[in-house]
């Protein structure tokens, strides 16, 4: 079972402008690939945690150009874990092939879904959370 090691990174919330969040579809898309996007807050029962899927920008600068002709978007996903009391413990990324679209917490671990290869199926990885010893 995939681990999550925790570590400490991201600091810092934009929002997105008025003039953008309210232009064309193609704009705010553009936008959200090249911003971090903050996921909900996922409450762990279990373990008396708080998950936040957070999704950095695009390791390249993403134009409209690129969303027409369509060009594929590489961008890293992380989790940052917070304490019963909401004080940040850690972040960590995750693999390449997790989508922060669907999030469960369960018995078992943080539950997320995997990258979306085929539409008739759904597929999750769980990550059990581990202190890293640094």
């Amino acid at each position: 079972m995939p681990s999550l090691q925790i570590n400490s990174r991201i600091n810092k919330i934009y929002s997105m402008p008025s003039a953008i969040k309210y232009s064309d579809a193609e704009d705010s898309y553009v936008y959200y690939v090249n911003n971090l996007y903050y996921g909900a807050l996922h409450y762990d029962s279990y373990r008396k945690y708080y998950y936040r899927l957070v999704k950095r920008p695009a390791k390249v600068e993403y134009t409209k150009n690129d969303l027409k002709t369509g060009v594929a978007v590489e961008q890293q996903w992380s989790v940052i874990i917070a304490d019963e009391n909401f004080n940040k413990i850690g972040e960590t990324d995750l693999p390449k092939d997790v989508w922060g679209g669907l999030v469960l917490v369960s018995k078992e671990g943080l539950v997320l879904q995997k990258s979306i290869d085929n539409e008739d199926f759904m597929t999750f990885s769980i990550f059990e959370l581990m202190r890293n010893n640094e």
